[in-house]
């Protein structure tokens, strides 16, 4: 659109009203009208009701005589969004206050649907930084075009022969789609590339594939990935266009998947069958992360997955086992994996395949408690699995965890000073700690754990059983030490846990 518009004669200082950009400014424009929300609600004292059948006396003036025009007020007008701005706190103020931070956060993500999001503005010294609404979502023969450029698929020519691990991962795989309307708040990308799903044709991406084919080098037959931010959100979309452009939801799947969004994956099960029916390929996987809680919608997309595009792992996110971060992630309770596992398990053994999955958790979420890591540590020695690699929460621009990371506010609801509390595990040793929990089977971090047990009143869990956690002593020597790890890694029987938990 910019290159389109100054092609035609509009000079770059003419063109602010882009959607999706930001521009400076000095006043506010011409029949436009500002919504002031640089402050959280603080509410006055509240004057008590009058007493309804209370003797007032004689009021002492003469009844009308009649004739008199009685005036009514004029109900406000109903602001037009299309020339409404809300105008932020500014900078100078977020930078030093928390809960106007929060705040900003909370409004800033609102505004993130383009069928009814508003401009926004901040002050930042003397000036005024103006952000336009979201762009409108690209159709599909747009996408397709964007897609279809004859790129080289090779690194920059600046790498020259340089091995780029990044890419070698990357380089046979397809992108279907843009967007994602899951909502974690951990993550930037719906603030990216929207909420509302973009999808490229079958044709298009039969097309790719086919290039891939013919012209890419080292090609083995091999397409790495069909996918984009999620793997399972081809064509999905609100049943009602109406509804979908009046939606205010954060998340069209928490905490319940909406009524209005359709879960229907027979587009995406027929892509996959068109992709695995062009000459030459051998095998199509399927390598981005899959939201389970959608999947389990339809048993036969699973079967599909599971059946021809899964390599013998699958690696999916629950995140974490315990309501309280849960519920600040805006991700399903372990339950929605479970019911996911067992439909995993069933196809994987009626196609005759060995498969896994590879579940993916988050240490040191904001709103995650000792306890709550854990939790997850039991869960984790009783199901068998020992994480070898494992994130710590990082904030990241744009993200709600990382508002909630920053200020200890909850931007989930809405901000006033007397919100409660978000508790933040930012310090060192208490980082390393929740790391520590999702490694439990390390001996380098039973030292850490043990202390964390006998703090926590759960020396019960310590000692020389496959059912404690950690052992008692630390051993001496590496074959000492190769013995407990294997003992202490063995799966248990259920423990004993504390808090609340989810089965959702």
């Amino acid at each position: 659109e910019l290159a389109h518009r100054l092609a035609a004669g509009e000079s770059v200082a003419e063109i602010s009203d882009i959607r999706g950009t930001a521009v400076m400014r000095q006043t506010l424009p011409e029949g436009w009208t500002e919504i002031d929300s640089t402050d959280v609600d603080e509410p006055g004292s509240v004057d008590a009701h009058p007493d309804p059948y209370a003797w007032q006396g004689d009021c002492g003036v003469n009844a009308g005589t009649g004739g008199a025009v009685v005036a009514f007020a004029e109900r406000p007008r109903r602001l037009d969004r299309a020339t409404t701005v809300i105008r932020l706190p500014a900078f100078e103020q977020v930078a030093d206050d928390p809960v106007l931070y929060a705040h900003a956060s909370r409004v800033f993500h609102l505004e993130t649907n383009p069928g009814n999001a508003r401009a926004l503005v901040q002050r930042h010294g003397t000036r005024d930084l103006w952000l336009n609404p979201p762009p409108i979502p690209l159709t599909t023969p747009e996408l397709d075009r964007l897609y279809e450029f004859p790129y080289t698929r090779m690194p920059h020519p600046v790498y020259h022969n340089e091995k780029i691990a990044a890419w070698e991962m990357i380089r046979f795989s397809i992108p279907i789609m843009r967007g994602c309307f899951g909502g974690c708040t951990f993550c930037s990308i719906t603030e990216h590339e929207g909420r509302i799903i973009q999808s490229r044709s079958e044709a298009s991406v039969v097309r790719e594939i086919e290039t891939i084919r013919d012209a890419a080098p080292g090609f083995t037959g091999v397409i790495s990935d069909l996918g984009g931010p999620t793997a399972n959100m081809y064509r999905l979309s609100c049943k009602d266009e109406k509804i979908e452009k009046a939606c205010r939801r954060l998340s069209c799947v928490y905490p319940e998947i909406c009524k209005n969004l359709g879960t229907d994956h027979s587009h995406l099960t027929r892509l996959y069958r068109r992709a695995r029916a062009v000459p030459g390929i051998k095998m199509v996987n399927i390598s981005s992360g899959l939201r389970y809680d959608l999947a389990v919608r339809d048993p036969e997309y699973v079967r599909e997955l599971v059946t021809h595009h899964v390599g013998g792992y699958l690696k999916i996110a629950p995140e974490h086992t315990e309501q309280a971060p849960l519920e600040l992630m805006m991700k399903p309770g372990i339950g929605a994996y479970e019911r996911f596992k067992r439909m995993f398990d069933r196809f994987s053994r009626e196609a005759g395949k060995t498969q896994y999955l590879i579940p993916y958790f988050i240490a040191a979420h904001p709103g995650t408690s000792d306890r709550d890591m854990l939790n997850l540590a039991l869960w984790l020695k009783e199901n068998g699995f020992r994480p070898d690699q494992v994130q710590a929460f990082l904030p990241t621009p744009l993200a709600l965890a990382s508002a909630m990371y920053h200020t200890g506010r909850n931007p989930l609801r809405k901000i006033v000073r007397k919100s409660a509390l978000v508790a933040v595990p930012s310090g060192l040793r208490q980082r390393r700690l929740h790391k520590a929990f999702l490694r439990y089977h390390d001996p380098d971090n039973w030292p850490l754990i043990r202390e964390a047990l006998k703090t926590m009143g759960r020396t019960d869990l310590i000692g020389q059983s496959s059912r404690h956690l950690v052992p008692a002593q630390q051993p001496v020597g590496p074959q000492a030490t190769k013995k407990a790890t294997r003992n202490f890694s063995r799966s248990s029987g259920p423990s004993k846990r504390s808090g609340k938990h989810t089965s959702r």
